[in-house]
């Protein structure tokens, strides 16, 4: 009851907020009384303004970034989950190996996620043994190159 009290305030503009900060990244600042929440995005470290959109006062606000605190964590993190996993862990696979001699295709459950051209752990069905294997496909794989196995 509080909080719908509170909003109500806010967006009729007479529950002064903080001051907004001086400088929005490449925006001119909003004037005062007009941002109704600030938002701390934890995964990427930005700060975020909801701002009420003079143009369209009782429709949804703008969000305007406010302050940038992207880090090389963040950058690496962001990186690293660009591609997303194409095995996941618990996922049946089947894991291949094209040689000369014989082409192998065995039954397999992925104990940890992998994107395309990642390595991988899996362990086989048949005889329970753990191999080191590369996604390929949502459910294929081939076995790593001079991969170590235990047991």
């Amino acid at each position: 009851m509080k909080i719908k009290l509170a909003l109500r305030l806010i967006a009729a503009g007479a529950w002064p907020l903080a001051a907004p900060p001086a400088a929005v990244l490449g925006q001119a600042p909003p004037p005062h009384g007009q941002v109704l929440q600030q938002i701390e995005d934890r995964s990427t470290g930005n700060v975020w303004l909801l701002v009420r959109d003079p143009s369209c006062p009782a429709g949804p606000g703008r969000l305007m970034l406010a302050k940038s605190r992207a880090t090389p964590q963040h950058v690496a993190v962001q990186a690293a989950t660009a591609e997303p996993p194409v095995i996941l862990a618990g996922d049946a696979v089947i894991v291949e190996e094209h040689t000369a001699l014989a082409d192998v295709r065995l039954q397999a459950v992925a104990l940890e996620r992998a994107a395309r051209g990642a390595r991988f752990k899996a362990r086989l069905m048949i005889g329970g043994r753990v191999v080191h294997a590369v996604a390929d496909a949502v459910g294929r794989a081939s076995f790593a190159p001079e991969s170590e196995t235990a047991r």
